[in-house]
C-alpha cells in the first residue's frame, strides 16, 4: 500500500519521501523503532491521503502498452479531478499476471506517517526488497515490480512494491503482506484486482491493524489509466527509476 499523514507541500515531486515534518530515524537503527497506531484524526487523515493517491507502476511485466514513454504506468481513482483523469481509460486489457493474480502494494517508507529521511526510507525499502525476494511460505509471489503512491499537486511520493500471487492463494498472500507490513510499522497496505465483467481495475486500502479493519473496512477506488504523466513532465520524473523485480512468465 503507507504509507502518511498530515502533508506538507514540498516543492521537488521527484523527492522521495512525504513532507510532514516529523524528523529522521539514523541509518544505523537496524529496524524501524516500535510506533504506536495513529489516533482516529490522524487515521482518518492517512486514509484520505491514500484513498485519494495516484499510483505509478514502473515497467509493470505485460503493461508496455498502457504504460507511458519512461516505463511508467499512471493510474488515478476515478473520483480524481477531470483534469488529471483526461483522456484516460477507465478499463484496459490486462495482462495475466494482473488480471489472473491477486496484486497487494506495500512500502517501508515514512511508518505510521512519520516522516524520515530520504536516505533512511531508500534502505528501509532495499530491505524490504531483499524480505520480498526471500518469501517462500505460505506462498511465494509470481511476481513483483517497483510501484509508488505519489500526489503532484500535495508533492510527496513515496516508493514501494505491488506483489502478485496467485488468486487461490489470496487469503494466505493477503496474511503474508499485512505481517510484512507490520514488521515496517505500516499502517496500511494497497489490494488490487480486476473486475472480470468490466476489466476495471480496483484499489482497495487495508488497515494493517485488524481491529481497525474489521470496524473501518477498506475504502475502494476504481482506477483510471492515464495517457501519460499526469500534469506535466515533473511528474514524469517521478518514474526515472526503471528496475523490475523477479517476475513469472504466464
Amino acid at each position: 500500500m503507507s504509507w502518511l499523514g498530515a502533508i506538507a507541500q514540498r516543492a521537488a515531486l521527484a523527492t522521495v519521501g512525504v513532507g510532514i515534518g516529523l524528523g529522521a530515524v539514523s541509518l544505523t537503527d537496524k529496524s524501524p523503532k516500535h510506533l504506536a497506531p495513529p489516533p482516529k484524526h490522524e487515521a482518518e487523515s492517512l486514509a484520505n491521503t491514500w484513498s485519494t493517491a495516484l499510483d505509478g507502476w514502473i515497467d509493470a511485466p505485460g503493461c508496455e502498452s498502457l504504460s507511458a514513454p519512461n516505463g511508467v504506468l499512471y493510474m488515478a481513482p476515478s473520483t480524481a479531478p477531470k483534469e488529471v483523469l483526461q483522456g484516460g481509460e477507465a478499463s484496459a486489457d490486462w495482462p495475466r499476471i494482473v488480471s489472473r493474480s491477486v496484486l497487494f502494494s506495500l512500502t517501508a517508507h515514512n511508518p505510521m506517517g512519520k516522516t524520515h529521511a530520504d536516505d533512511w526510507n531508500a534502505a528501509m525499502n532495499a530491505r524490504l526488497e531483499a524480505d520480498i525476494g526471500e518469501m517462500r511460505r505460505p506462498c511465494t509471489p509470481r511476481g513483483f515490480w517497483h510501484t509508488f503512491g505519489f500526489n503532484v499537486q500535495e508533492g510527496w511520493r513515496e516508493d514501494g512494491f505491488t506483489l502478485a500471487f496467485a488468486k487461490e492463494e489470496r487469503a494466505f498472500a493477503r496474511s503474508q503482506v499485512l505481517s510484512l507490513a507490520a514488521k515496517y510499522q505500516q499502517a496500511a497496505i494497497y489490494a488490487w484486482r480486476v473486475e472480470p465483467d468490466t476489466g476495471a481495475l480496483v484499489r482497495e486500502l487495508v488497515w494493517v491493524d485488524r481491529l481497525k479493519q474489521e470496524q473501518d473496512g477498506g475504502a475502494e477506488e476504481r482506477m483510471v489509466v492515464l495517457k501519460g504523466a499526469p500534469v506535466d513532465e515533473a511528474a514524469a520524473a517521478l518514474g526515472a527509476r526503471s528496475r523490475v523485480g523477479k517476475k513469472e512468465e504466464l
